[in-house]
């Protein structure tokens, strides 16, 4: 065993190095000694200046290793199993005789430097994902291509060195690294250069020199190393980007076939709705005396690798310098939306003493107490020490706790602290380079405005920063870089589940024009309520089944609705819903999707009644009973004057089969005045009477009397004054305007039908109203339990003072 490796071992190093001569020459007599491939424990492996030419494969052993130093070897492949070391975050391999690389260095997905410089390399591997890499050094080597490199794996590029190659051409999706400084392009064989090469905003060290450009003005602006000029110039003047030949498309497009390209930058938000498994904010009465304001949104898919973390910490001090007036106005806080624990938030206000927290940077708890008081002293200390009369701006905010008996905070399912706004944040749910998820929380105590101001310009400097996921449209024509941020709602409710207020909702995230931003909100699918609650108005039932599980809102114009069914796809057609009528959709259910039939139910007028619909009234007399007076009326255009004029509130089925889908209404959704039609069917040895009374029996209603009349009737008491029954023939078989064609079933399986459909709304009404309670229970139970927990705090801190005393 070599000295230096015994030595290593004994001392359980995490280091080795090997270099000079007296290494070169073991080399040379016996080979690289193998016990180097038992120190897994390593995290550098440095082999540098040897007579080494061949690297064994026995490295992926040292799966800890984070940087291996093997420059000034003569090496002329690497090994594939360099590809299991998953950890290593430098590689250098200069100044040896690499003719290729191995595919498998796209499984470094934690690569952040590679230096390959002064080798022979002809090539470059392709569809790399090396996400992390912030420099590459390709100088001195033999490439012909420009490396694949100019696509949305490598944003985070900042370094390029390619100089002293025989790269012809810079392609024009160069504009994809958009975190580029520093680019070297000397010594090849480029004559002019893309426009899309100055969309790069980052780029202050360029280097051009040694290149035959046919622009002399160009060259000349590059010989005299002005990158700022040069831009401004490529700019103005560079060529368009290529167009792709379709008959040679492996062949370079050259200057001649080049075509005019538009090249757009184009940010996106998406915005989603909140969902019952995410996180929810409870707003406790206790704050609203303290600190009364706050919001709430998710991030969803960021991307806070590399230097983006520090960027990103950077916008938010900023904003609470400027904006948020040193945060007298309003404070920001950024989770990591995967470290909160319980599925809930609450916002909440509680004695400084009682308050534990471990604050950003932290190791152990304080109370918000000693924090508030620890911070006064250092700001005390910094005001002495400037000679002035008041804290600096930095403290200023501080001012805003004096004699406050309690503080506001926000508090996770487990009851531990995360947020102690205005001072800090928690430890517990800091963010890091692997955070994905991030929940925004933004409190004020001025206003609710404020609010929305400040989380909205958070929003946009996080997507225009280039936060969110990325996407590229590439065509002949068009070459489109999509930024996306895409944003989740949350709700804050209070402890009975209230809602008291959403973001974002439809009326933020609004920018002025011109904007190259653009929300999406079409994404967004309510989810489908089977039964509606009776309160809503009408519009909003429409809404909310229409915007659901099988139709999707595309466009909403007044009182109509532009849909498009969710089950055929995005080539679905585009159908009209109003208060007037759904035929349109009615005929789509029943040619394309008739099985769904039992599932949906559609609500509103459809302007034409089924085949042979018979219509009854029935009227309330001066002791509020009701007579039922039969009219037969085919003709849906045959309706009284009178009739026309009052509020009309109808629920239909597309035909009989579906009648257990009826929904019945309350009197809340109609006018006194108005009117209640309801698909009934008609048979002979079912009275009107019974029909009547099935019915009203499910709004239990009472029957009271029954007196004999021409028009056989039914009283009840009831405090309508008119409810329209339309009632099915048997047995007609005929086609209505809106051509659905129905058929007449048997009346007993009707009533069957029928009263299974009562059962069920009943049975599901209960299971609602269970849920609800259960729902209630379990918001008391969490209360008593974070009571409890303020209650043994209070305690151990009686015994504490106690002690002391």
């Amino acid at each position: 065993m070599w000295p230096e490796i015994e030595s290593t071992k004994s001392g359980n190093k995490r280091e080795l190095n090997l270099h000079g001569a007296a290494v070169s020459e073991r080399i040379d007599k016996s080979g690289l000694d193998a016990t180097v491939f038992d120190l897994v424990n390593l995290n550098l492996l440095n082999i540098s200046d040897t007579s080494l030419k061949e690297l064994p494969p026995q490295i992926s052993n040292l799966t800890n290793l984070q940087t291996i130093l093997l420059f000034g070897n003569q090496l002329s492949e690497l090994p594939k199993s360099i590809g299991k070391l998953d950890k290593l975050k430098l590689l250098d391999v200069s100044r040896n005789k690499l003719a290729s690389l191995p595919q498998e260095m796209s499984d470094l997905i934690n690569l952040t430097t590679i230096n390959l410089s002064n080798n022979e390399l002809e090539s470059f591997p392709t569809q790399l994902k090396l996400t992390k890499l912030g420099q590459l050094d390709l100088s001195y080597n033999k490439l012909a291509d420009f490396p694949d490199i100019c696509n949305e794996q490598f944003t985070n590029l900042s370094e390029l060195k390619l100089q002293n190659n025989e790269i012809i051409e810079i392609p024009h999706h160069i504009q994809f690294l958009i975190n580029l400084k520093h680019f070297n392009m000397s010594v090849n064989r480029v004559t002019a250069l893309p426009k899309a090469l100055a969309s790069i905003s980052k780029l202050k060290d360029l280097h051009l020199d040694g290149n035959p450009i046919s622009d002399k003005r160009l060259l000349k602006l590059i010989e005299q190393c002005r990158t700022k000029q040069v831009i401004d110039y490529v700019k103005l003047h560079g060529i368009d980007s290529p167009k792709d030949d379709s008959k040679s498309s492996k062949s370079r497009p050259s200057k001649k076939t080049a075509a005019k390209t538009v090249v757009k930058s184009v940010h996106k938000m998406i915005v989603s709705r909140h969902v019952e498994d995410s996180v929810r904010v409870i707003y406790m009465e206790n704050v609203k005396d303290v600190r009364p304001f706050i919001l709430c949104c998710s991030v969803r898919n960021l991307n806070l690798q590399n230097s983006n973390l520090k960027k990103f910490l950077q916008i938010q001090s900023k904003i609470h310098d400027t904006v948020c007036e040193k945060r007298e106005k309003a404070t920001i806080a950024t989770h990591d939306l995967n470290k909160i624990k319980g599925g809930f938030i609450k916002y909440t206000a509680n004695d400084p003493h009682l308050i534990e927290i471990i604050p950003l940077g932290k190791m152990k708890k304080v109370t918000a107490q000693k924090y508030y008081e620890n911070l006064k002293a250092e700001a005390d200390a910094l005001r002495k020490e400037k000679k002035r009369n008041v804290f600096s701006g930095i403290h200023k905010y501080l001012y805003m706790l004096d004699k406050k008996e309690t503080f506001a905070c926000l508090e996770d399912g487990e009851g531990s602290v995360i947020s102690l706004p205005p001072l800090t944040n928690g430890d517990l749910t800091k963010i890091s380079p692997e955070t994905t998820n991030v929940l925004i929380e933004v409190t004020s105590g001025t206003s609710i405005g404020d609010c929305r101001q400040i989380i909205e310009i958070l929003l946009k400097e996080m997507l225009l920063a280039g936060f969110g996921t990325m996407e590229n449209v590439d065509s002949s024509e068009e070459v489109t870089i999509l930024n996306v941020l895409n944003i989740q709602q949350i709700k804050i409710t209070d402890l009975d589940g209230n809602l008291r207020t959403v973001y974002p909702s439809k009326t933020d995230l609004h920018f002025d024009e011109p904007s190259n931003i653009s929300v999406d909100r079409d994404e967004v699918k309510d989810v489908y309520l089977p039964h509606m609650p009776r309160y809503l108005h009408l519009e909003e039932r429409i809404s909310s089944i229409y915007d659901g599980e099988y139709f999707r809102v595309i466009q909403r114009k007044g009182d109509s609705l532009i849909v498009q069914c969710i089950t055929c796809g995005p080539d679905a057609p585009q159908l009209r819903a109003s208060r007037r009528s759904n035929g349109n959709i009615l005929k789509h259910i029943q040619r394309r999707h008739s099985e769904l039939l039992p599932k949906i139910r559609i609500e509103k007028n459809i302007k034409c009644r089924a085949p042979g619909i018979r219509r009854s009234t029935i009227k309330t007399d001066a002791s509020n009973k009701i007579s039922t007076t039969k009219k037969v009326n085919h003709s849906p255009t045959t309706i009284s004057e009178d009739e026309s004029k009052q509020k009309m509130v109808y629920i239909e089925a597309s035909t009989p089969d579906s009648i257990e889908h009826f929904q019945y209404m309350d009197r809340a959704d109609c006018s006194n005045e108005g009117d209640i039609q309801l698909l009934q069917t008609d048979d002979n040895l079912i009275s009107e009477e019974q029909e009547a009374s099935d019915f009203i029996s499910h709004d239990n209603l009472n029957e009271t009397s029954r007196d004999d009349h021409p028009t056989t009737s039914k009283h009840l008491d009831i405090k309508s004054d008119e409810i329209e029954c339309v009632e099915y023939d048997e047995c007609q078989e005929t086609t209505c305007s809106d051509d659905i064609n129905t058929k007449c079933s048997s009346s007993k399986e009707l009533m069957q039908l029928k009263k299974e459909l009562m059962l069920r709304e009943f049975d599901e009404v209960q299971e609602m109203r269970r849920e609800k309670h259960r729902f209630e229970i379990e918001i008391l139970r969490r209360e008593l339990e974070f009571k409890k927990i303020e209650h043994r705090k209070k305690m151990e801190l009686l015994e504490k003072q106690l002690r002391e005393k």
